[in-house]
């Protein structure tokens, strides 16, 4: 039996990330890392959300070569503190409300395989 695997990700669609998936990587434990000026804009796209962020006082140290943490910035957005233990821009839809403004860290993701990520692809038999 030949088994065929397609290297990196599918494309992320309304389909998979919200319907199939539940939008899983916006809810529970996630922490989204922020530059200065997304946290910024996220702020000003909040309107009657109440969003919390973290200052890192503390200098990163990256896990791995492709970390982006390094780059996007000393704030950090979890989802854990917010309404529902998720994204407070995530609708009742699993809906991103401001998807075409969404910060680099959701652009890029995911980056890596992620456990349960319906964007990775299967072994193929």
């Amino acid at each position: 039996m030949t088994r065929v695997m397609v290297s990196g990700p599918r494309r992320a669609t309304t389909a998979i990330c919200a319907v199939e998936c539940g939008a899983k990587c916006c809810r529970g434990g996630g922490v989204l890392t922020l530059s200065e000026t997304e946290r910024r804009r996220l702020e000003g796209l909040a309107g009657d959300r109440r969003i919390t962020f973290r200052y890192l006082q503390r200098a990163y140290r990256p896990r791995s070569p492709g970390d982006f943490r390094k780059v996007l910035g000393p704030w950090e957005l979890r989802f854990r503190e917010h309404e529902g233990e998720q994204c407070p821009f995530l609708d009742e839809h699993h809906l991103c409300a401001i998807y075409q403004d969404r910060p680099a860290a959701c652009r890029a993701f995911p980056m890596r395989p992620e456990p349960a990520c319906l964007l990775w692809p299967k072994e193929i038999p």
